[in-house]
């Protein structure tokens, strides 16, 4: 459904009957990577969860479970997993997506769930991605077009698609309806500490923010962002942050749904995803 300045993230993280290929978001092979990036080898075992860090250890290097995602922010371009570090506002690129060695242009979105694994979405497909490496494994695909990704605290995998919001069981693939058939998604979805879900939908020249109770799919408008293209959606420090098509991280008032604030972040970004493993 590339880097620069933001303040402190922890990113967290969608439509109707409408064909998000034909949304703004940027097309397969859009965002070019440069160099050929070379999967580091997976060599994790059977982990265990060292309860002070968060971190998933493998137990017989004594070393981060490359299975298990260990920065506090990623952010994704259709084609390269990055790093994201809050503090000195960088990007650093982790790799491209490879699935048995072939780039997979089009990951619209990723998000991690409550054990630290990340998941990806290519509209239809849905993938298990190492963090370390970005090499991914297809899980299969499902019946929906979507382009944004995010787990609710309960553990329930949420995606924004052709059919509106709809939830996502991993291991069977079988999705169920939510709610909002009334908007066309932007680009993605978010949970917030609040317990609700917040989206960036199209709204004419400029997105809008809606709520969506993961309960029962009760959808509120709550105004416009005032800019378009807003891919991506994160949250710190008690704001919302959205990161756009167009070079820009704002600061989004969730209760109103306006920019309050404006910064560059060069780059296109098609997806971000907070990691619940280190909150």
């Amino acid at each position: 459904m590339s880097r620069m300045n933001v303040g402190s993230l922890v990113l967290l993280f969608a439509c109707t009957d409408y064909d998000l290929n034909q949304q703004e978001k940027p097309g397969p092979g859009a965002d070019a990577d440069t160099g050929e990036f070379v999967p580091a080898e997976d060599t994790s075992v059977d982990t265990a969860d060292t309860g002070d860090s968060g971190l998933v250890i493998d137990e017989d290097t004594g070393e981060p479970d490359p299975e298990v995602a260990t920065e506090s922010v990623y952010i994704n371009s259709g084609s390269t997993l990055y790093g994201y570090d809050p503090t000195t506002n960088t990007a650093t690129t982790i790799g491209v997506f490879k699935d048995g060695g072939v780039t997979v242009s089009d990951m619209t979105d990723i998000a991690i769930d409550l054990s630290g694994h990340m998941y990806g979405i290519a509209y239809t497909e849905v993938y298990q991605i190492n963090p370390t490496t970005a090499v991914v494994t297809d899980l299969g695909a499902i019946r929906d077009n979507c382009n944004a990704l995010t787990f609710v605290s309960d553990g329930t995998l949420v995606a924004a698609c052709d059919s509106g919001v709809i939830t996502i069981d991993t291991t069977t693939l079988k999705s169920n309806k939510l709610g909002g058939t009334a908007y066309t998604s932007s680009g993605d979805i978010i949970g917030l500490p609040d317990g609700m879900l917040y989206w960036s939908v199209q709204g004419g020249a400029s997105d809008d923010l809606v709520q969506v109770n993961p309960t029962n799919g009760q959808s509120t408008l709550l105004g416009s962002i005032g800019t378009s293209g807003v891919y991506a959606l994160g949250y710190a420090n008690g704001a919302l942050y959205g990161f756009t098509s167009a070079n820009k991280v704002i600061v989004i008032d969730s209760t109103t749904g306006r920019t309050t604030s404006t910064d560059k972040l060069s780059g296109t970004w098609w997806g971000a995803t907070t990691n619940p493993v280190l909150w």
